[in-house]
């Protein structure tokens, strides 16, 4: 566990670690998520734990994913092109302000926009690596992260971000929502059924993600969410619904939905706005 001048291994410090975690804080499973490269690294380590006689070492376990790249290849700090979290958190923040935020200077309040700058710029870079295949590399593509239409952080964001915009205009032109008033034998369009359906396999899908380490499920899944609701939002309008329990019972479910990707990316780290 020494090297020969007395210094630990990076065994020592991941022994010392789990001996904290299990002692101190009386922790039943513990998940490692560190690249590939490190598979036998924690084969060792695990199997220490076990000789020591912790019996929490069956239940540690080792999240493995590929390396992260750029579209070019291996980021080297020989080749220069090795990207340091100011020269990123700097890229994020101008082209999140560009593409979403610029047209609000002056509307919004800066600790709003600022405040928006970085959550935007958190979901970018926690979807972007949740959003993988663990088995695969992680190709690192500032542009296509950031994009605001396609599988993205961004993109679910504003999904959600829309839901809570309809229904202001709902409430600002008709008042509070009465549910009372609601009738659901009314969503009958395909495109509301769909939503419906997507919906009801929320917790399955949180279920199995779990179980299986494997955050990119719910990824794809808010991801087909957010395009049903689209297309619903597209074809059946809330605003100019034939009555007045049609139009409660659109903007109950276009709440709901929202309130689907709002916990699903909260599952994710991801912090929603409320307009964006």
């Amino acid at each position: 566990m020494l090297k020969s001048d007395g210094t630990g291994l990076y065994s020592t410090k991941d022994l010392a670690l789990a001996k904290l975690k299990f002692d101190t804080f009386h922790i039943d499973k513990s998940v490692y998520i560190v690249d590939v490269a490190q598979s036998l690294h924690f084969q060792q380590v695990f199997k220490t734990l076990e000789l020591m006689g912790y019996k929490q070492a069956d239940k540690c376990f080792h999240l493995s994913y590929g390396m992260v790249v750029l579209p070019d290849g291996k980021m080297s700090s020989r080749k220069g092109n090795v990207i340091l979290l100011n020269q990123l958190k700097e890229k994020l923040e101008t082209q999140i302000y560009k593409d979403f935020l610029s047209g609000y200077e002056g509307l919004w309040s800066k600790e709003e926009i600022s405040e928006a700058i970085r959550n935007i710029s958190v979901a970018t870079i926690k979807y972007g690596m949740l959003n993988q295949d663990n088995n695969k590399n992680i190709v690192f593509d500032l542009k296509e992260w950031t994009a605001r239409t396609g599988n993205t952080g961004p993109y679910l964001m504003y999904a959600y971000a829309r839901t809570r915009s309809i229904l202001r205009e709902v409430e600002s032109k008709f008042g509070k929502l009465n549910s009372a008033t609601a009738d659901w034998s009314l969503l009958k369009h395909e495109t509301e059924e769909r939503v419906l359906n997507k919906m009801q396999q929320f917790h399955t899908t949180v279920a199995k993600a779990s179980e299986k380490y494997e955050p990119q499920g719910l990824c794809i899944y808010l991801y087909e969410l957010s395009k049903d609701f689209s297309r619903m939002y597209d074809q059946c309008s809330v605003l100019h619904a034939e009555d007045e329990a049609l139009r409660t019972s659109r903007a109950l479910l276009v709440d709901a939905c929202g309130r689907v990707i709002q916990t699903g990316l909260n599952l994710l780290g991801i912090k929603t706005l409320e307009r964006m």
